[in-house]
């Protein structure tokens, strides 16, 4: 069978390419997750992402706990994880046009229904904030919404209520949508990076909180291969007007701290790491290209991705321009009335 090409660009900053084989779409959302920047054609794309069987070029490498194949802009592995076996391979790391290569062995329902989930997850993602940043621009762990005065930003890790949030103030007060898992920032601007942006739509229109039933699951499999336009609520960029730390703890309560500059930007970061040491969890694995540029980093001390987390908290630092922030933790259970709470909370503080 014959494989697909799907061409994407993210807001004219970056551009990529994902050639695959001609497997039908069962579960489309999942498997291809930044649907929402599909485009019939790129020039010269940034990132080619080949899925399938592939022959390393690995000679004349140095070898890292013989595992890790290194060489100047180059990365091969192969390994297991569970019963998973996968061969990673990269190269042009650090150059404008970066080729992945990826094979993987998983044979499950979950192949099945999203059989390139996997190698976007693991690889793509990193690649892509590494890009990303060699540009001047942060990919965040985030949620964000917007309106006149501008986007109020969402920081936190996963199970704070990012997305619950969001869906209340998409909904009830007419807020547009950036994105509830991932978003980029540039300066005072945020861009949108609306991933899964169906599964998202789903629950604005069916669901009270973002905690999925197995029935919802169930329903979600068959909405998203709606062919629905993308909704107008989502927008492609803001001014940031107001940037919030967000947590859940184990109380009735919802509780807010001033906290300083400093703390925001090691949650950030440690958040922002954690991103990348994980993979997909949906599919049964927690993997990411972590280790990978940790290694490299080591054959290359010198090289961007040695200095990658360092140039990111000085972008982050200069990006965070107040001194002080809002960190507040929302109860263990979402209420009905949680989200007024919350409104009103962030109105008290002023801009």
């Amino acid at each position: 069978m014959a494989g697909r090409t799907i061409c994407y660009n993210i807001h004219n900053i970056l551009s990529f390419q994902i050639n695959r084989p001609g497997k039908k779409d069962l579960v489309e959302d999942i498997n291809l997750p930044y649907s929402y920047f599909k485009v019939e054609h790129v020039e010269n794309p940034d990132i080619i992402l080949n899925i399938g069987d592939f022959t390393p070029e690995n000679e004349g490498c140095y070898v890292v706990d013989h595992k890790w194949y290194i060489k100047k802009d180059y990365i091969y592995c192969s390994e297991h994880i569970g019963k998973i076996k996968f061969d990673i391979e990269i190269m042009g790391l650090e150059t404008n046009s970066t080729i992945i290569n990826v094979k993987t062995n998983l044979r499950n329902i979950k192949q099945v229904l999203f059989p390139d989930a996997l190698p976007q997850y693991i690889t793509l993602r990193s690649i892509l904030d590494f890009k990303l940043l060699c540009r001047g621009f942060l990919s965040i762990h985030a949620a964000a919404v917007a309106k006149e005065k501008g986007a109020i930003v969402f920081l936190g890790r996963g199970s704070s209520f990012k997305t619950t949030l969001s869906m209340d103030y998409v909904r009830n007060l007419n807020y547009k949508f950036l994105g509830d898992d991932k978003i980029i920032l540039k300066k005072d601007s945020v861009f949108s990076c609306p991933v899964l942006y169906k599964l998202f739509d789903y629950r604005i229109n069916k669901m009270k909180t973002e905690s999925c039933s197995l029935f919802d699951k169930y329903k979600y499999l068959f909405y998203q291969r709606s062919n629905n336009p993308i909704p107008e609520y989502i927008i492609d960029k803001a001014n940031i007007s107001r940037i919030l730390l967000i947590s859940r703890s184990n109380s009735k309560k919802m509780n807010v701290e001033k906290i300083h500059k400093s703390k925001v930007l090691m949650k950030t970061i440690n958040s922002h790491k954690i991103e990348n040491i994980c993979g997909l969890g949906l599919m049964g694995i927690s993997k990411g290209l972590y280790d990978y540029f940790t290694a490299y980093s080591y054959v290359f001390p010198e090289s961007a991705i040695a200095n990658y987390w360092d140039t990111y908290r000085l972008m982050l630092s200069d990006y965070l321009d107040a001194d002080t922030y809002y960190e507040i933790s929302l109860p263990r259970v979402y209420m009905d009335t949680t989200f007024n709470d919350f409104v009103r909370l962030i109105s008290s503080f002023g801009r």
